[in-house]
């Protein structure tokens, strides 16, 4: 869904490769073409749809999909605190520890 697509790469441009640029400069597999197209084209893709499907878009349920990702990011908050990190295992192949 839109969404989701606005949601994942959100999280990638404004914040996984802002952490992973404070621990290391290569950040060349952010930016291969695979990277790109997974998570920049998906909301090309999403917004496309939208448009030539003629989807009605209610701004009422507007909210549903904002309770979606703060659903997702208190989870992930949730399982931080109790394991007392949040590992990630990014594009890179090295597994990145955040805080």
């Amino acid at each position: 869904s839109l969404s989701i697509s606005l949601l994942v790469s959100s999280v990638v441009s404004f914040v996984l490769i802002p952490a992973v640029a404070r621990v290391q400069s290569d950040l060349s597999g952010f930016f291969t073409f695979p990277a790109l197209m997974m998570h920049n084209s998906n909301v090309f893709f999403m917004v496309a749809e939208l448009v030539f499907s003629q989807v009605e878009v209610k701004l009422a349920l507007l909210p549903f999909s904002l309770l979606f990702g703060l659903c997702y990011i208190v989870f992930s908050w949730a399982i931080a605190q109790r394991l007392g990190l949040l590992r990630y295992r990014c594009m890179l192949g090295a597994e990145t520890v955040f805080f």
